[in-house]
């Protein structure tokens, strides 16, 4: 499916772009992935399991903004 970021303003979303947030894990120029809690972005997936999912969604590029650009692809921990 679609993944996108909502925006302040109502009904918008950013589907591909740059964008600031309130607050982005880690450190500028790290890989930020879907988390696996609703609505947040993680840089670290070494919790993940197996089964789960990872997604690159973007990448932190400091000063809480991401370059939100969701890969197509969908790797499965085996």
């Amino acid at each position: 499916g679609l993944l996108c970021l909502g925006t302040a303003a109502s009904g918008d979303a950013l589907v591909k772009g740059i964008m600031q947030l309130g607050a982005v894990p880690g450190s500028a120029g790290d890989v930020l992935y879907m988390s696996t809690t609703n609505g947040l972005l993680t840089n670290d997936i070494s919790g993940f399991t197996q089964g789960q999912v990872v997604r690159v969604c973007g990448y932190n590029l400091g000063s809480n903004k991401v370059y939100f650009n969701p890969s197509p692809d969908w790797i499965e921990i085996a």
